[in-house]
């Protein structure tokens, strides 16, 4: 029957190869601008593209329109900087503070694009090699693209008093352009405590146990 395969014929008569390629890179710089105030920059990309092609001959019996010829591809992109900025100072030896600002973009794009074509009643050559062999006016193309962005501001404040007392409070704004207008932007504060106890007098009498002890 013509609905039956062969598995034979079809490992003999098929090509299915895929490559993909990808390159990574990173690089980041810090700046001091003066004492105790630093900027420090990342920037990265990823970007891969995967081609997949496939012919199958005519003397596939379950081919109707004798050979095909089928190209895929698929890039993908991802690319993102982020910006800091940080400054520590004292006010006194009792008071200590850390604060940063910072902003980080990433972009997101997907593009696929491909073609399909039959009528190749040659079998001696590649289909993809001779696609004039085939019947062009049948040719099946597609494409699609999309593109997403994120961005993000930050900011945090750290309060160290004598080192047994922290207080830190975070505060972001992410948008995210995959997200309707009305939701693309959102607000996230934060805030924490933290109590050194170990370094109290009264846990003095214990240091020979307990090294640290904090409660957060």
């Amino acid at each position: 029957s013509d609905q039956v395969r062969n598995p034979v014929a079809m490992i003999n008569l098929t090509n299915d190869n895929t490559q993909t390629d990808r390159v990574l890179g990173n690089i980041s710089a810090t700046l001091n601008i003066m004492k105790g105030l630093n900027y420090k920059v990342n920037m990265s990309v990823d970007q891969s593209k995967a081609t997949r092609k496939v012919t199958q001959d005519a003397q596939l019996s379950y081919m109707t329109d004798k050979g095909t010829a089928t190209i895929n591809n698929v890039e993908l992109g991802n690319s993102m900087i982020e910006n800091y900025l940080t400054y520590d100072f004292k006010l006194s030896n009792a008071h200590k503070f850390n604060l940063l600002a910072g902003q980080s973009y990433q972009k997101f794009r997907i593009y696929s694009y491909g073609m399909t074509e039959s009528g190749f009643a040659k079998s001696t050559v590649d289909n993809l090699n001779e696609l004039l062999l085939g019947k062009s006016t049948q040719a099946v193309v597609s494409s699609d693209i999309t593109v997403n962005e994120l961005q993000s501001f930050f900011g945090r404040v750290n309060y160290d008093f004598q080192s047994k007392y922290l207080v830190s409070f975070v505060m972001r704004k992410d948008g995210y352009s995959k997200l309707v207008d009305d939701n693309r932007w959102g607000v996230f504060p934060g805030i924490s405590a933290g109590w050194v106890f170990g370094k109290e007098e009264f846990m003095q009498k214990y240091s020979d146990v307990i090294s640290f002890a904090k409660l957060r």
